[in-house]
Order: C-alpha cells, then structure tokens, then sequence
C-alpha cells in the first residue's frame, strides 16, 4: 500500500496522461473507517492494523488493476480509478466496497466506512480532486455514515 506522499506521486503522473483525453478519464475517491478510533481504543492498536491491512486488501480486490491506491493517513485511503466506468459500474463497485468492508469483524463488531466519489472530466488539479472528494466523504458522514456519496461532472 502507497503512503500519501507516494499515492499523490503516481497519481500526478497518471493524471498528466489523462489530461488530453475527452469525457469522463475515472473517479477519484476517499474512503475513510467509520468511528475507527474506537477500535484502537477499546480493542488495542494491533486490532486497529488488522482492520487497516484487510480494508486496504479490499479496495485492492474491488478496485483492481486499473486504480491507484494509498494511504492518505490514519484510516483514510485514496484511489485513483483511471478507467472510464460507467456511473453505474462504479455505484457497484461501491456497494461491493462497502459490503466487503462490512465482512471485517472484530469482537462483536462489524467495519464500516464512509465513500466520497469524484467523476473525473477535464484537467483537474490533483489538490482540487482530493479536496472535492473529501467534502464528499464528509458528506457521506453526515448523512449517517457507511455510505457513500457520488457527485458526477
């Protein structure tokens, strides 16, 4: 898993390629654990690795080959999705995300996590697509959290 510095290195280089293109280029997205201090918490920091480490494996398995993935910090991840999805393809992609985050348990407990997803179109400037998607997260929490919010260009 990238680290903030490295995820926006790749992402600066992949968003140059992008930039000629026409229509939507891909998505970028935040995703960040709900209420992750609690595990540390009450359940110890090693609890709290495991539940970063499987939740990175997920967006890994759901994001798959065509996304640039890292950790932003804490319980915050970014990913860059440099394929031209369908709007539609993506909300499954987010409820499979959200639904696999789900299955991560400790204790009693389940995971969950909170989405902001950004249509990329046009040349955007990497500091304005992390700052839009992460309005969106936060959008996202205070809708209820473990959901997530799409906002298309």
């Amino acid at each position: 898993m990238m680290n903030r510095k490295s995820f926006f290195s790749a992402c600066t280089g992949t968003l140059q390629l992008m930039k000629g293109q026409d229509g939507v280029t891909g998505y970028f997205i935040m995703a960040d654990l709900d209420h992750f201090k609690e595990i540390n918490d009450s359940y110890g920091h090693p609890e709290g690795d495991r539940a970063l480490k499987e939740t990175a494996e997920v967006l890994k398995e759901v994001f798959g080959e065509s996304s640039i993935i890292g950790r932003m910090g804490g319980d915050e991840f970014g990913v860059l999705v440099y394929e031209n999805l369908p709007i539609s393809e993506l909300d499954f992609l987010l409820r499979l995300c959200l639904e696999r985050v789900g299955h991560i348990t400790w204790k009693e407990h389940h995971l969950c996590c909170s989405i902001g997803a950004l249509q990329i179109s046009g040349y955007r400037s990497l500091e304005g697509l992390y700052l839009e998607a992460d309005r969106l997260l936060y959008e996202a929490k205070r809708k209820g959290r473990n959901q997530y919010v799409i906002k298309s260009s």
